[in-house]
């Protein structure tokens, strides 16, 4: 792996929950600035991002055996160690203080740059609300920023910039980081008019800047409702599939879909900005998919991929046969490259291709 250097643009003090604005007015505070870290790198086409799902860290794990296996995830891509790990929700589910201090000891000690996304189930523990926050915080190689008492709702919204080093260094790409919060009544909650906001004022200070067209990924927990859009229009309700000639979307179906109380205009608010290149979740453990959808339906070029990435470890429920690692290698393209490894505990770590997906959903593989 090449190296990195890690910038933080924003000195930012411990959280308390963030507060949203009354309706229709959101005067965001902070300058988009505050919000952003930057990591330097020599080569885009070398950056590789591990995307960690759902561990489910709680009293009831053996963390000396979850360790190792998520050591094995890290190198279950060729024996390369990924250029960034992102901790995509509910690492945490009724852990305890010291396995959360051990768990971000080891992963620091990685010295690799994380980046920590929350999850419905991460305050759920024997600590105080802010306890995670300070530790990532504490952490040497963690990229996240989250301001004190900022009007934006949630706790991990952030944005990483990717830029190769050069006279002077050019931006290549941008990583979005949501907190798509926790419950809303019994019902799970969704990204809020003010993070919406909040992502047009990110979008706003690209153009000012006179960089307008950098493409971003976009990680968060909880899918949104176009996850459920795409598997009625391009899935057509079917357990897997693979077209290979149209959108080439791929996935595998294990449960239903469990988005937000209601629909949002935030997947619009990206297209018509037309520089958000995925939606990466996790939180339904047992469905893999990328699937190329077009809301507006004019064309796939102004298409996102929605995915729903694979599950970390054996934490709550889970099948073995779609559990380890995924990775996205960026492009200088404006493009990006999705490998899924499954990594079993026993048995050696393998490539997830169309066939074996399919192969799942046709009752192949067992």
């Amino acid at each position: 792996m090449k190296p990195i250097r890690l910038t933080i643009l924003g000195i930012l003090t411990p959280l308390l929950l963030g507060c949203s604005s009354s309706a229709g007015s959101y005067p965001l505070d902070l300058p988009a600035e505050d919000y952003i870290t930057t990591l330097e790198i020599n080569d885009i086409d070398d950056f590789t991002i591990c995307v960690f799902n759902d561990l489910h860290i709680s009293v009831l794990t053996n963390l000396t055996d979850e360790i190792a296996y998520y050591e094995k995830c890290l190198i279950s891509n060729g024996g390369i160690l990924p250029s960034l790990i992102v901790l995509n929700g509910d690492s945490f589910m009724g852990a305890t203080k010291s396995q959360i201090e051990r768990f971000f000891d080891w992963i620091d000690s990685k010295n690799i740059p994380f980046a920590y996304v929350y999850g419905n189930h991460d305050l759920q523990g024997t600590y105080s609300s802010t306890f995670i926050d300070e530790m990532v915080k504490s952490c040497e190689h963690s990229v996240l920023l989250n301001s004190l008492n900022d009007n934006v709702f949630g706790d991990s919204n952030y944005v990483l910039n990717i830029e190769e080093i050069g006279t002077p260094n050019t931006l290549k790409w941008q990583l979005y980081f949501y907190d798509s919060n926790t419950y809303y009544g019994v019902d799970y909650d969704v990204i809020h008019e003010d993070q919406i906001a909040w992502y047009e004022k990110q979008q706003q200070a690209l153009e000012d800047t006179g960089t307008p067209d950098i493409p971003s990924l976009t990680f968060m927990h909880i899918p949104t409702e176009e996850f459920e859009e795409a598997y009625d229009i391009i899935g057509q309700n079917v357990t897997s599939g693979y077209d290979g000639t149209d959108t080439e979307s791929l996935w595998y179906m294990g449960e239903s879909i469990s988005w937000g109380y209601q629909e949002t205009d935030f997947y619009e608010t990206m297209q018509e900005h037309g520089n958000n290149k995925a939606i990466i979740v996790g939180h339904d453990h047992v469905n893999l998919t990328d699937w190329h959808y077009d809301k507006d339906g004019d064309s796939l070029d102004n298409m996102m991929h929605l995915i729903f990435g694979l599950k970390t470890g054996r934490g709550i429920y889970h099948d073995t046969r779609i559990m380890g690692a995924s990775f996205y290698t960026l492009k200088d393209s404006n493009e990006f490259d999705i490998k899924w490894m499954n990594v079993p505990y026993e048995d050696d770590a393998f490539e997830i291709t169309p066939e074996y997906l399919v192969g799942l959903g046709e009752g192949a593989i067992s």
